[in-house]
C-alpha cells in the first residue's frame, strides 16, 4: 500500500508542472496574446522568429490609400514637440489625445458610447473612410504599446513614423469636419 502511495505521489509530481503551466496559460491567454503581438522577434536556442513591425503595416496601408506622410522633421517637431524637451511617450500620448478628440467631435450623436463605438459609427455611416478607421485602431494599439515601453526602447524611426502617421490621420480628420 505504501508503495502505491509513493508511486501516486511520484506521478503527481511529474504531471503537476505541465498542468500548472496549462492553467496559467488559460488564465492569462489574452495577456499572452497581447505580449506576442508586441514582440518584434523571439529566439529560443537555435530557433528564431521575426515578427513584422506593426508600424510598417500601418505605413503600407497609409501609402496604398494616398495618405501623405512626407513631413519634414521640423514640421513635426514644431507641431507636436516645439520645445524639443518632451519625452517621446508623452508626445505619442498627446497626438493620440488629439486624434481621440477629433473622433469625438465628428460623432455628433447625443449619446456617444466608447471610442470604438464612435469610430464604428463614423465608419459605417461613411463619415470617415474604413481604411482610416482601421489605421486609427492600429495607432491606438501602438499607443498602448508605446505607453508601456521604456522611453529608450522607442526607436527614433518608430517615433518619427508614429508622428508622421498621426499627423496624416489628424489632417484627414480635420478635413472631414
Amino acid at each position: 500500500m505504501v508503495e502505491y502511495l509513493k508511486l501516486l505521489v511520484e506521478v503527481i509530481g511529474h504531471i503537476i508542472w505541465p498542468i500548472c503551466l496549462l492553467v496559467i496559460f488559460l488564465i492569462f491567454k489574452k495577456d499572452i496574446k497581447s505580449l506576442i503581438k508586441r514582440l518584434k522577434s523571439a529566439e529560443i536556442k537555435d530557433f528564431k522568429i521575426e515578427l513584422e513591425d506593426k508600424i510598417e503595416d500601418i505605413k503600407k496601408v497609409a501609402i496604398n490609400n494616398g495618405v501623405t506622410m512626407a513631413y519634414s522633421r521640423e514640421t513635426l517637431e514644431n507641431e507636436f514637440n516645439p520645445t524639443k524637451q518632451l519625452p517621446k511617450s508623452y508626445v505619442i500620448i498627446e497626438t493620440w489625445k488629439e486624434i481621440e478628440l477629433l473622433i469625438r467631435k465628428l460623432d455628433e450623436r447625443e449619446k456617444m458610447g466608447s471610442f470604438s463605438d464612435s469610430l464604428n459609427y463614423l465608419s459605417k455611416n461613411n463619415l470617415i473612410q474604413k481604411y482610416l478607421a482601421n489605421m486609427i485602431l492600429d495607432l491606438r494599439e501602438l499607443r498602448n504599446i508605446a505607453v508601456h515601453k521604456s522611453e529608450l526602447s522607442i526607436t527614433e524611426e518608430d517615433f518619427e513614423n508614429w508622428i508622421s502617421i498621426s499627423k496624416s490621420v489628424i489632417d484627414r480628420l480635420k478635413t472631414n469636419r
